[in-house]
């Protein structure tokens, strides 16, 4: 603001003027010093309220992310609460199974399967009997004596697998002792190999028995186990403790199943064998949660490639029979029947369709993972199949001797691309 207070700048105004300019000055002087202030104070509640706001807000912020902090934790104890309850649930649900298998078992302890007896096409019950108690007599050396005092309440041709394209006949003997009898004879029939007395188990008890005494061989050949172990009903008994099925992963390393199906070097690994079916890389694993491919869910990849075969065929009933089928040897047996499966054109699809079911298969973390933990190793299934194998069994001498290969070990080839593919992902 301009100052008038030297008088001497305005010569010809008067005494007055001057006087007044002189006061306006003054009072131009006073209203700057009001405003000014009135800006400093505007200022400083402007400061104020800004301040306030952004603490308030930092504050609401706070708030919320504490409560978001307390809502995560309490959802962290919920879940941690759910997946105790679904473990608990899902152990209750194997002990039931278990339960359920012992009970069909005992229901079914009475029975013996004779298998190799020709079939007639209309034969009755006593002929049946007849037949069997021939056996008894000429192939097992049991007595007339012994022959009249064993009681046979029925005998009855079951379906499933047949032997020699005869069904085996279900014996039930009421006295749990005849049943032993006959049970104990059964060695006898060594030297007449096309007959042969088991167990009558349902098809779920057979192929986990199956998986047992795989085991069970293994661990038979080798001297510290060899008397300290046994399969009882569909338990694995180890130095006298109890292994499933689903916790055979947990038997002592010589007889586990993950290793006894394979053999390694520092550049290749091979897998297959009687135990394969234990092994992440086989077309047999048990796959814990189902895979789903083409609509439908399977039990293992070697299920899922084999309906497509039958498919491929336009075979509907191998393809009900494979997708109704949880043994992989079940499915397996079924694929020999497909009919009118056009071999050349399934041959120039079926190794994309396998890379397609594996590719799914090994999208589980934990398959996934085993996978990758190959490194760059070379890896083939030992085994006869002479295209997706090497042509040679994971016992032979030779197993690891490549130049002693006959198959082209496609399968390892498949999973060696997809072991670089979820790597070049990663």
């Amino acid at each position: 603001m301009p100052s008038y207070e030297k008088l001497g700048e305005y010569p010809n105004t008067s005494l007055w003027g001057k006087s007044l300019i002189v006061d306006v000055n003054k009072a131009l002087s006073s209203i700057e010093e009001h405003i000014n202030k009135g800006l400093d104070q505007m200022k400083n509640t402007l400061k104020f309220e800004v301040t306030t706001a952004v603490v308030v807000a930092i504050d609401e912020v706070l708030q919320k992310a504490e409560a978001a902090n307390k809502l995560a934790k309490n959802n962290e104890i919920r879940i941690q609460n759910l997946e105790r309850k679904i473990e608990s649930v899902v152990n209750e649900n194997v002990e039931l199974k278990s339960q359920i298998r012992y009970v069909e078992s005992r229901d079914r302890r009475c029975n013996l399967l004779f298998n190799g007896i020709p079939e007639d096409g209309t034969e009755s019950d006593t002929v049946r009997k007849l037949k069997v108690r021939s056996v008894l007599k000429d192939k097992m050396d049991f007595s007339e004596n012994e022959l009249q005092n064993l009681n046979m309440s029925r005998c009855i041709r079951i379906n499933g697998p047949k032997h020699n394209a005869h069904r085996s006949i279900c014996v039930t003997f009421p006295n749990i002792n005849d049943r032993k009898a006959v049970w104990n004879a059964r060695s006898k029939l060594k030297t007449v190999p096309e007959y042969f007395v088991c167990e009558d188990y349902s098809p779920e008890m057979q192929r986990r028995r199956r998986r047992l005494y795989q085991i069970l061989n293994v661990a038979k050949t080798k001297p510290q186990f060899k008397n300290n172990t046994s399969v009882t009903f569909d338990h694995f008994i180890c130095f006298g403790k109890k292994y499933s099925c689903e916790t055979l992963s947990s038997l002592p390393a010589p007889i586990n199943p993950r290793n006894t199906s394979e053999l390694s070097t520092a550049n290749t690994v091979l897998f297959g064998g009687p135990n394969s079916e234990e092994h992440p890389f086989s077309n047999w694993k048990q796959l814990d949660t189902p895979l789903t491919y083409d609509g439908n869910s399977f039990p293992t990849s070697e299920h899922a490639y084999l309906f497509q075969q039958a498919k491929f065929a336009k075979d509907k009933i191998a393809c009900t029979n494979i997708l109704n089928s949880n043994d992989p040897a079940d499915a397996k047996r079924y694929s020999h029947k497909i009919q009118n499966l056009d071999y050349v054109g399934w041959n120039n699809v079926k190794r994309e369709i396998m890379k397609n079911i594996l590719t799914i298969k090994f999208q589980d973390a934990e398959l996934g993972q085993e996978l990758l933990n190959s490194g760059d190793k070379s890896l083939h299934e030992a085994g006869r199949d002479r295209y997706w194998a090497t042509g040679v069994s994971l016992g032979h001498k030779s197993a690891l001797t490549e130049t002693t290969w006959v198959g082209d070990s496609v399968l390892g080839q498949v999973l060696m691309e997809i072991r670089g593919q979820m790597r070049a992902k990663k």
